[in-house]
C-alpha cells in the first residue's frame, strides 16, 4: 500500500492499481491498518477514518464523534478493539451493533425518560407517552388502559421480589404490569 501523490495505491498482480475506497487526491492517507476481520482502516492527514469492510466504505470524523480528524494510528487489542490517536485524543471502536428502539420499532414514544433491565432479562422504558417493555425482541406498551395511573412514566425499579414500581405524573404504583 501507498499513498502517492495520484491517491491510495496497492499492489495488484506486481503493478500499482488506484483504490478509491472514497477517498480523495486531496484526502491524504497517513494511517493504513487491517483489523482481525480483514477491515481496512485509512486514517487521513485531516479527514478522519475511512472503515472499508464487507464491500462498503464508512467515513468517520470529528462530526460522527471521532476525537480528532488528524489520524497518527491504529491498534487493535486482545479484545478486538480498535484504537484510534488522535491530535486530539484517543477513540475506540467495537465491533458491538447499535440497536435503536424508537416508535418505529414499536415504542409509545421516541424519547425515553426512564430504563430498567429486568431481572427476567427484559427491558423496560419509561416515556411521556406509556410504559414500554422490550422483551425477546418484542415490544409491548402499557398505558392508563392497561392499569397506569399516568401515561407519563418518570422512574422505574424492580424490588428484590420481582415487583415492578413504577413513578409517573400520578404517583407511584407496583405491580399489576404484564412481563
Amino acid at each position: 500500500w501507498t499513498d502517492a501523490n495520484g491517491g491510495l495505491r496497492r499492489l495488484v498482480s506486481g503493478e500499482p492499481a488506484a483504490y478509491g475506497a472514497g477517498l480523495s487526491n486531496t484526502m491524504r492517507a497517513r494511517a493504513l491498518f487491517s483489523d482481525h476481520a480483514g477491515s481496512l482502516w485509512i486514517g487521513t492527514a485531516a479527514g478522519g477514518i475511512m472503515h472499508v469492510h464487507q464491500g462498503r466504505t464508512d467515513r468517520f470524523a470529528r462530526p460522527d464523534g471521532l476525537s480528532g480528524d488528524s489520524i497518527q494510528n491504529f491498534f487493535e487489542d486482545h479484545e478486538e478493539n480498535v484504537w484510534v490517536a488522535t491530535e486530539r485524543g484517543l477513540d475506540r471502536f467495537r465491533d458491538l451493533p447499535v440497536v435503536t428502539f424508537s416508535k418505529r420499532e414499536g415504542l409509545s414514544e421516541d424519547s425515553a425518560d426512564s430504563v430498567y433491565a429486568a431481572k427476567n432479562g427484559g427491558v423496560w422504558i419509561g416515556t411521556a407517552n406509556g410504559l414500554n417493555l422490550i422483551h425477546n425482541g418484542n415490544v409491548r406498551v402499557f398505558d392508563k388502559r392497561a392499569g397506569l395511573l399516568s401515561n407519563g412514566v418518570s422512574f422505574l425499579f424492580e424490588d428484590t421480589a420481582g415487583t415492578l414500581w413504577v413513578d409517573s405524573m400520578s404517583g407511584l404504583a407496583a405491580g399489576g404490569i404484564g412481563g
